[in-house]
């Protein structure tokens, strides 16, 4: 044929036939919305490799007919041919769509002529629902003509083309452009390519990847080309300009720390903003130190006396609890760390016989004046006692004529409490409330008796009004059990009358510190109740499983803090509903206290005392997880491996769910000790023992099935101690004899003989032995650790040693990168003649470098025996450690002391720690459970800034780098 001849032909076949896809509408809904669909369906999957790569696949030709359609009952010849010609029928369902006459013909002579192809829907508007009994639509899907009923054998996939249909501000020609939108053109262009939808949006990224790379590196090297002399020169000298003044910054900051910790914390995230250098680090570490959400922990051992029973939080950091004995008050101050005042309460008298003596001279009440200088305490069978605290703690007047619930005025001048009345209903007059009011004048001496505001109502709870002339009174009716605010005018000396009395929701209830509202119990919430007009001030939910023990509110009038039966104590935010787990004690919570403005909750158990504060950041959150484990390991997808007591279980803390886990131990009781995963997460490897037997257990995740197991006479030993997986999927597990290579399938091969330690990277491409542990004094020796790393095929290479004279590895660990070994080391001092020693041991870190064998830097100090309280960051010179005392970082190579935090664990010792690949996280098992820590510096920068309120002002900005304008954006 001739060139011309095959021209002509194409033309034809342009016009009427050979289409991919034939769009269906409805002209009075779809008019817009068609011819955006039909140009996008052209150039989705158009200049992209086809199947092979050979060749581009052309535009998709798409028949779509905008002219008016003829009033007569038949097709056009033109729409006839159109459909004859074409692959597809593409529906643009909708109510107008189905009914309208001719996409209903145009449906009905596709299925006449062309039983066999295919129609796919576009849903544009209406309802389209499948009914599985009828194997068709239902009858309510309104968007279905009827020439398509009965079509479909099965469900049919559509896609929804509503978002785009009437999008706000936008066309649907512009609306189809979006990320969404294309994505849904890609799902019906794909069937009429005969290709699958993953496919073609591979296709059409790697295109747009492409383009875009072009465009952007084009433009880069535009620029590079005008200004990378000019900006080399500046950049250099601006780098070493805001490196001097971050290190400026955050010597300033640790200058500042003493007198104000809020500018402290500003200069340190100024510092770090300006250049992350390690000083910067370190200067936020230290001021999230100073400004941590754990202020105090105090530990009372348990003799036989009274622990912890009450507590208050007043102004300027200062707290105060009962001592040992429950005549004893210590008053510390939470920024310095440090006890303040030793109070005593002397016994004047002994206590009654019986169950009327139970508690005597005990202190069950403290409370703070408002200005901090004075404190109150309510002492059983002695009365309402005070000490000056600005006076050396010298204590003042005391009264035994008031109850022990009592409540300051605003200005130190009355005390009230309930009581005073006498009663022979001990319903009414009980240790704590009464069915009257005391009022004592401690400069007087004086006590005023208030009768009761009703013959069957008790008072458990007073408090002053804000400007003190009124007395708030909790009143209970012991009859009907329901609980009321009553008042008491002082200027009029009366009760004000029943009618005025504000309804409290539930019980318990509490006053805030300024008498301003109320906060109450009120089913699983906690409601805020106005003292003046007795209107509802918001309400915060109550935490899953919280039985409330104990309920303080702040002055704020929106801020709570509840004690659980449990032991665990949470801060509530009614403005936001929001619930903060501040502590989780071991014990029953025995007090609780909250400071004026809400900075400060104290909470006790028997044994131990916690001021928190909850607006400064946890740092880290305790996991759901019903009991504490005994080993903890990531894999590479962000999950946490942990052997819990008889059960081997994966947890997800990004869903806060438990993803995989092993059906309990068999009668033989499994004791878990090692777990490992592979390089690529799909699989582990435990070591157990039972009735004596050490096991390694290989593991299937997802779920979690035991795929072959062996005992460790098997693999020639006696006792398993750890495993890890190499890359090459081989094991390597450390028994008592020296480290065995076991096989994928668990046989047995190659041993390396040595002291029974290894220690892998997370992708097990480098395995280090301990071959010889060194020397146990008095005789000295060399201690020898041999790095190889696996090929494909399970062989290893030849190993690099790193030779350590005159000390014992205690114990190894790799850095995430596999570059670096950490080597827990002793040295013992020798005599001259290298026989004897004179008794002096040190201990420390040692940092080596795998690649060279050299060591790379020493971090002193005597940590305990074994590094799984340690945690590599994944940086190049920092190391986090976890102890009972302080969680600790060390910059490897930088001198001075090491910033720390307060530890959030009351005195209990990190069980296991592990950190994750990155060195973001880490996870610290204890008795009490599993905590999960955010290491990032960004993180302690979005901390400080949000308890510092932002970073640095322009004054301070100028007082420190006046030539550099305006401050950096410190904060995020």
């Amino acid at each position: 044929m001739k060139r011309r001849e095959r021209g002509k032909e194409a033309g034809r076949g342009e016009e009427y036939g050979h289409y991919d896809a034939f769009i269906s509408y409805s002209n009075s809904t779809d008019r817009a919305l068609a011819p955006a669909l039909r140009d996008r369906l052209r150039r989705v999957g158009a200049g992209t490799p086809g199947i092979g790569r050979r060749r581009r696949r052309p535009r998709l030709r798409v028949y779509l007919d905008q002219r008016s359609t003829p009033a007569s009952g038949e097709l056009p010849d033109e729409l006839k041919r159109a459909l004859a010609a074409s692959r597809t029928l593409i529906l643009l369902a909708s109510p107008e769509a189905a009914a309208a006459s001719w996409p209903n013909r145009e449906i009905a002579w596709w299925r006449e002529t062309g039983p066999g192809r295919r129609i796919l829907l576009a849903h544009t508007g209406g309802r389209l629902r499948w009914d599985e009994e009828t194997g068709d639509f239902d009858d309510e899907s309104d968007a279905v003509p009827r020439a398509l009923r009965g079509f479909y054998g099965q469900e049919p996939k559509w896609v929804d083309l509503r978002p785009y249909k009437r999008r706000r501000l936008l066309r649907p020609r512009w609306a189809l452009l979006l990320p969404g939108a294309h994505t849904v053109v890609c799902q019906l262009a794909a069937p009429v390519y005969d290709v699958k939808v993953e496919v073609l949006l591979k296709e059409e990224r790697r295109q747009r990847r492409k383009n875009r790379a072009l465009f952007l590196f084009l433009m880069a090297v535009l620029v590079l080309v005008g200004w990378s002399a000019w900006k080399g020169a500046r950049d250099d000298a601006d780098a070493q300009e805001r490196l001097a003044i971050s290190r400026a910054l955050a010597h300033r900051s640790g200058e500042e720390a003493a007198q104000d910790p809020v500018r402290a914390a500003r200069l340190s995230v100024a510092a770090y903003a300006m250049e992350q250098t390690p000083q910067a680090t370190a200067a936020m570490i230290q001021r999230m130190d100073q400004m941590r959400h754990v202020q105090l922990i105090r530990n009372h051992e348990v003799d036989g006396t009274v622990s912890f029973v009450a507590a208050a939080v007043g102004p300027h950091g200062l707290v105060a609890f009962s001592g040992q004995d429950g005549s004893t008050i210590e008053v510390w101050d939470t920024d310095t760390s440090r006890r303040v005042h030793l109070l005593t309460a002397a016994v004047t008298e002994d206590a009654p016989r019986g169950a009327a003596g139970e508690g005597w001279g005990d202190i069950d009440r403290l409370t703070f004046g408002h200005d901090g200088r004075r404190l109150f305490a309510s002492q059983v069978g002695h009365g309402v006692r005070a000490w000056n605290l600005a006076d050396g703690g010298r204590e003042e007047r005391h009264t035994d004529r008031i109850g022990s619930a009592f409540a300051i005025a605003p200005d130190g001048s009355l005390i009230a409490a309930p009581g005073g009345v006498p009663a022979g209903d001990p319903v009414l007059s009980g240790p704590v409330g009464g069915n009257g009011l005391g009022l004592w004048d401690p400069e007087r001496d004086s006590v005023t008796t208030v009768p009761s505001p009703g013959t069957r109502l008790r008072i458990d709870r007073t408090a002053f009004s804000a400007d003190g002339r009124r007395v708030l009174a909790l009143v209970t009716d012991v009859d009907r059990d329901r609980t009321s605010l009553r008042l008491w005018d002082l200027r009029r000396r009366q009760w004000l009358p029943p009618g005025e009395a504000i309804a409290v929701p539930g019980t318990p209830a509490v006053f805030t510190p300024d008498g301003s509202r109320v906060a109450a119990v009120q089913g699983r919430h906690v409601a805020f109740v106005d003292t003046g007009d007795g209107s509802r001030r918001g309400r915060a939910p109550l935490p899953g499983r919280c039985a409330v023990h104990e309920l303080q509110a702040a002055a704020d009038g929106r801020t709570a803090a509840v004690g659980c039966a449990d032991g665990r104590v949470f801060a509530l935010d009614a403005a936001t509903g929001s619930q903060t787990e501040l502590f989780r004690h071991a014990g029953g919570i025995r007090a609780l206290a909250v400071g004026r403005d809400g900075g400060q909750v104290l909470s006790t158990d028997e044994r131990h005392l916690v001021v928190t504060a909850p607006r400064h950041d946890n740092r880290y959150r305790r996991l759901p997880l019903d009991s504490s484990a005994s080993r903890l390991e990531w894999d590479g997808s962000g999950r946490l491996g942990m052997l819990e007591q008889d059960r081997v279980t994966v947890y997800d803390p990004g869903r806060s769910k438990i993803v995989d886990r092993s059906s309990p131990a068999d009668a033989r009781g499994t004791q878990w000790l090692d777990l490992a995963f592979s390089p690529d997460g799909r699989r582990l490897t435990t070591i157990g023992v039972s009735g004596g037997t050490y096991r390694l257990v290989h593991w299937r995740r997802a779920p979690l099935t035991p795929v072959w197991q062996t005992t460790a006479g098997r693999l020639g030993a006696r006792e398993l101690h750890g495993v890890a997986e190499l890359s090459s999927g081989m094991l390597a597990v450390a028994t008592d004899r020296g480290v065995r290579l076991v096989s994928r399938d668990g046989r047995p091969e190659a041993f390396l003989e040595g002291e029974g330690a290894l220690a892998v990277d997370p992708r097990g491409r480098s395995l280090a032995t301990l071959t010889v542990s060194g020397y146990e004094a008095p005789r000295a020796s060399e201690a020898v650790v041999e790095v190889r790393q696996p090929d494909e095929q399970g062989h290893l290479s030849a190993p690099v040693r790193l030779r350590l004279p005159d000390a014992h590895v205690v114990d190894l660990a790799m850095s995430p990168d596999g570059s670096r070994l950490i080597l827990y080391v002793v040295h013992w001092k020798f005599t001259a003649d290298g026989k004897e020693t004179d008794g002096e041991m040190s201990r420390g870190l040692e940092v080596w470098d795998v690649r060279t064998g050299r060591q790379e830097s020493v971090i002193s100090g005597n940590w305990p025996n074994d590094l799984r309280g340690w945690v590599d960051d994944g940086g190049a010179d920092r190391l986090v450690s976890f102890a009972p005392e302080a969680i600790t970082f060390h910059h490897v190579g930088h001198g001075g002391p090491a910033p720390a935090w307060t530890s959030p664990w009351d005195a209990g010792v990190p069980l296991t720690v592990a950190g994750d690949r990155s060195g973001d996280r880490a996870a610290v098992a204890t008795g009490a459970g599993t905590t999960l820590w955010d290491l990032r510096p960004e993180h302690w920068r979005a901390t400080l800034c949000r308890i510092a309120d932002g970073g640095p002002t322009a004054r301070e900005w100028q007082e420190f780098a006046p030539r550099r304008g305006e401050p950096p954006r410190s904060c995020p």
